[in-house]
């Protein structure tokens, strides 16, 4: 999901879709963010780690 404050790549979408009709059988997708500041500087990352643990543990 987006707000509208979020920037994605132009072929965002596009990579997406086809990973998803590439691989039916995924029902989890993750993603990789990062945080910019107001001058495109880079404040912090944060990434989707599906096969954590943790991440498991809320899907079952």
């Amino acid at each position: 999901m987006m707000d509208a404050d979020d920037i994605a790549l132009p072929t965002r979408l596009e990579k997406s879709m086809q990973a998803a009709r590439q691989h039916p059988e995924v029902v989890l997708w993750g993603a990789h963010i990062q945080n910019l500041g107001v001058k495109g500087q880079i404040l912090g990352r944060k990434y989707s780690l599906i096969n954590s643990p943790t991440t498991k543990a809320q899907f079952h």
